[in-house]
């Protein structure tokens, strides 16, 4: 049972390792379309609050997941709190942060929230396999 716990624990983890180095390249490369735009253009455009309140968040969100992720890989028992600390994060962003300062800005897409909420409720169920694992012993202290 426990070789089975560790599988699905390393799966999940190569998974979230993909998804937060895909949100880091998003990113980048949307900032570095900014900056191509900027230059071609006569007058710059200047990034506006919420993109950059957004960006930033994502940056936060990818490394907290990022490093659970390889926590997991890993198997160390540092994985399930930086992914409780990742669910945190996340549910105050969807309900605190992005309301007052991402949407009277820019409103978010239709379904959008519902997917982030979805998104966060996977990796708390993902904290708390990981969380289990650790009770069992499966997880390196």
């Amino acid at each position: 049972m426990d070789d089975v716990l560790r599988v699905v624990l390393v799966f999940f983890g190569l998974f979230y390792l993909v998804a937060s180095a895909s949100a880091f390249r998003a990113v980048a490369m949307d900032s570095l379309l900014t900056n191509a735009i900027a230059a071609l253009a006569a007058k710059a455009p200047v990034p506006d609050r919420a993109e950059r309140f957004r960006h930033r968040w994502i940056i936060v969100s990818a490394l907290l997941i990022g490093g659970g992720a390889v926590s997991l890989v890993m198997l160390l028992a540092t994985a399930p709190w930086l992914l409780a600390a990742a669910t945190t994060a996340s549910l105050a962003y969807i309900c605190i942060l992005a309301p007052r300062f991402v949407d009277p800005i820019d409103p978010p897409v239709e379904g959008g929230r519902q997917k982030s909420f979805l998104q966060t409720a996977t990796i708390g169920a993902v904290a708390l396999l990981a969380f289990a694992a650790e009770q069992r012993g499966v997880l390196v202290p």
